[in-house]
């Protein structure tokens, strides 16, 4: 949380000056990017201990189910809860991407187009806006921050 509060402080800071940029290096956006790859990639695999690492310690964001913002610990509580059933989710791609950040935080803009096998073997499709807030650790880019909700041109 801190390092949230010091981005957007430095934010605030940086408007109107001249000197200060709000963008991201090429190698800070492709290591957001590459750990938001991982993230959906842990998820299709129902690995809950590898898709829970992702997330920062300090993690709180609205899942897309969830009636109220949530932090790490409540993640950890839904464990398994939280995946796609292996063999049900097939397929996500990612649309209209968008990024913006430093090199110490990115936060990234998406819609996730999600392919899914009903039980009668057709193919159904979920559309979700996603954001999420990826910070730079020692250990690698971890999620911080989150929002998810339903796309309204799917409504």
């Amino acid at each position: 949380m801190k390092i949230v509060v010091a981005a957007m402080v430095g934010a605030i800071a940086c408007a109107g000056s001249p000197p200060c940029s709000a963008e991201p290096s090429p190698s800070a956006l492709a290591g957001a990017w590459a750990a938001e790859d991982q993230y959906w990639a842990k998820n299709l695999a129902g690995d809950v201990a590898a898709y829970l690492a992702v997330f920062d310690d300090d993690f709180t964001g609205w899942p897309c189910a969830a009636e109220r913002p949530q932090n790490k610990a409540d993640l950890i509580t839904q464990g398994a809860g939280l995946l796609s059933v292996p063999g049900v989710k097939i397929r996500v791609s990612l649309e209209d991407k968008a990024a913006t950040g430093s090199d110490e935080f990115v936060v990234v803009y998406y819609r996730a187009r999600e392919f899914r096998r009903a039980t009668d073997g057709k193919l159904e499709q979920l559309v979700r806006n996603f954001t999420h807030t990826w910070v730079k650790r020692p250990g690698g880019w971890k999620i911080i921050g989150g929002m998810c909700r339903n796309d309204v041109r799917a409504q």
